[in-house]
């Protein structure tokens, strides 16, 4: 469900594939939250998810902004047509690249 694709001292790539519900956000935040507390920039490759919900919408959002306020970068690189219908749905649908962090500030 959760992998790293590649990482260096300050950057981690991850991929998550499957679904991104309530159901598996403990999951989903628990690996998140090791991954924001080591590296400085994350990169969230979403384009292998299946299914996605509002739960999992607000774990991201959170961890942007936690990313924020600790001057780190967490970016979503690519998200399936699925993830982005729910942040199309909360007129987020460039959310956490470059246009979305300046639109938040």
């Amino acid at each position: 469900m959760i992998n790293i694709v590649s990482e260096n001292d300050d950057d981690c790539l991850i991929s998550i594939d499957g679904e991104l519900t309530i159901y598996n956000a403990m999951e989903i935040d628990k690996s998140l939250l090791e991954n924001i507390n080591k590296y400085q920039n994350i990169s969230l490759d979403l384009n292998d998810v299946s299914e996605m919900d509002t739960a999992c919408y607000q774990l991201l959002l959170q961890k942007f902004l936690l990313c924020k306020d600790r001057g780190k970068a967490f970016v979503i690189s690519t998200a399936s047509p699925q993830a982005q219908e729910v942040f199309e749905l909360y007129g987020d649908s460039g959310m956490f690249g470059e246009q979305s962090t300046d639109q938040r500030q």
